[in-house]
């Protein structure tokens, strides 16, 4: 088996982090985005909204992470410390179908909020899941993620579903 290496993601990563998105949504999203949007259009909206992001970021605001294999990229984990008045925000956490259930995203979200803790020692740290989502709802939960707020949400691709705000009162308790 071959080693899994975390680093910061640059701008000219957007097409491998675009690709593990539109990948990720395929197979969890399923029956929570629209089929045409997830077998159609997908591919070339991630890339778009990629592309100008991870352009865009303010890096001492906002932190992308992705997580190779082998030179390859698996994962990627995206926070964002000014998102909403609430706190900072986990605004993606993705790994390719195939890779799940290793220790990759474990591995980045902890590194997220290592870069948070950094930055603001006792932050925060929320997330929105689709309440469909039990796989990730489960893996938050096992990692000390309170479920703290429902609510209805728009759905890529057209459509509204129930979202869950998932809190840690501190980023910091990931890290242990």
């Amino acid at each position: 088996m071959t080693s899994i290496t975390l680093r910061r993601a640059g701008a000219d990563d957007w097409a491998a982090v675009a690709a593990i998105h539109a990948a990720s949504w395929r197979s969890a999203y399923r029956g929570i985005y629209p089929d045409a949007y997830l077998d159609g259009e997908i591919v070339e909206e991630r890339r778009a909204f990629w592309r100008g992001a991870l352009a865009e970021m303010d890096p001492e605001a906002d932190a992308v992470f992705v997580a190779e294999e082998a030179g390859a990229a698996i994962g990627f984990a995206c926070l964002r410390r000014h998102a909403e008045a609430a706190g900072p925000l986990l605004d993606n956490l993705h790994v390719l179908p195939e890779r799940k259930g290793v220790g990759v995203g474990l591995r980045l979200l902890r590194t997220a909020a290592e870069w948070l803790v950094a930055r603001e020692p006792g932050a925060a740290l929320q997330l929105g899941v689709w309440a469909q989502n039990r796989e990730a709802r489960a893996f938050y939960a096992r990692l000390g993620g309170r479920e703290t707020a429902t609510f209805e949400a728009a759905t890529a691709g057209g459509g509204t579903a129930l979202q869950i705000r998932v809190a840690w009162d501190r980023a910091a308790d990931l890290l242990g």
